[in-house]
């Protein structure tokens, strides 16, 4: 129910409260297909991380965005 719905998703982090630095973006649109998104994060083990998701719109409005996240999850 949201057909013009059009946003920007941004994996952020940082370590141990440093400067924020971009893991990655993808644009997810309503067209009714899921969209896997695989992000390796190996290279930050070990050490203590914030992650940020960002969300923002592509089309000018949030009138019709709506997420969903289904299962999101850092498996090691």
């Amino acid at each position: 129910n949201s057909p013009n719905c059009n946003v920007m998703f941004q994996l952020n982090y940082s370590i141990g409260g440093g400067a924020v630095q971009n893991l990655g973006s993808w644009t997810e649109v309503s067209d009714g297909n899921w969209q896997r998104i695989d992000i390796p994060v190996g290279s930050l083990a070990g050490q203590s991380v914030q992650f940020i998701l960002y969300a923002n719109n592509n089309n000018g409005t949030s009138t019709d965005d709506r997420l969903f996240l289904l299962v999101p999850m850092i498996k090691r």
